[in-house]
């Protein structure tokens, strides 16, 4: 008899545990695609280069002698030595994430945006990302390259 009850408990357990309630998109996240004004797009990515102008001043300035940082950890920009990998999360990290966001946002605009305006912002807000992370970093990855199009212009 128990194993009966053990039986109808399994099978009940079984029979409720699946639901597709937790299957469910979120309604205010939206898609590329249907998005038909990239004015908020395009903000973003304005936005993304704020986050690169103090690490950008700071290693500027700091690397040209134009600034003197007495206090622990910020001397690492005068000495020219290999204790710089001690800054990526203050300013390295930021820095790299803050750019790409803003590359991101600013293909977002040129992949889908149907006023030349915007288009125009959005490349030359990808154009001063590559430059910043180019001074910085040296040779990055490009992403606006997707197109078959692009492609055919590097071979």
């Amino acid at each position: 008899m128990k194993k009966i009850y053990f039986l109808l408990l399994g099978l009940l357990i079984t029979a409720t545990a699946c639901d597709n309630d937790l299957d469910q998109v979120p309604p205010n996240i939206a898609s590329a695609d249907s998005l038909n004004d990239f004015e908020g797009v395009l903000n973003a990515a304005y936005y993304y280069q704020i986050g690169s102008v103090t690490p950008w001043a700071v290693m500027g300035d700091f690397r040209a002698d134009n600034a003197l940082m007495d206090e622990e950890p910020y001397p690492a920009f005068d000495r020219f030595n290999g204790d710089l990998v001690d800054m990526e999360d203050q300013f390295f990290g930021p820095f790299y994430t803050a750019l790409y966001k803003s590359i991101l946002s600013a293909n977002n605009v040129i992949d889908n945006s149907s006023d030349p305006i915007q288009v125009g912002e959005a490349k030359f807000l990808r154009a001063l990302s590559y430059f910043k992370l180019v001074r910085v970093f040296g040779d990055v990855t490009v992403t606006f390259l997707r197109h078959p199009a692009h492609q055919m212009l590097l071979s």
